[in-house]
């Protein structure tokens, strides 16, 4: 995984718009915890993207592309994306199948 251009700010930037989607610090603990249940294999990738979609709705689909591209793992990268029509918002490396926000 090579980290994206401005990947601090980008994440900064992300984590903003769920704190914003979310509406408050319950949630967004809810969220963080639900995060790391999915990269330490507690949870599934389809189990993390309801909970993600059941907590901002409408929302995630406008923040999902980019969630995908920062998430430093790109065996889970791939995971949430699989069966998901992500069109023209994601490019995949022909090499290592990172994915990257188009």
């Amino acid at each position: 995984y090579i980290p994206p251009p401005a990947f601090e700010a980008r994440n900064r930037a992300l984590v903003n718009k769920f704190a914003a989607a979310l509406g408050g610090a319950a949630a967004v603990e809810d969220f963080k915890v639900a995060s790391r249940a999915f990269r330490d294999n507690i949870i599934g990738a389809e189990e993390f993207y309801q909970h993600c979609k059941s907590a901002m709705g409408a929302q995630l689909d406008s923040v999902f592309p980019e969630l995908v591209a920062l998430l430093p793992d790109i065996g889970k990268q791939q995971e949430l994306v699989v069966g998901r029509d992500l069109g023209d918002k994601l490019d995949v490396c022909g090499t290592c199948g990172q994915l990257t926000a188009a």
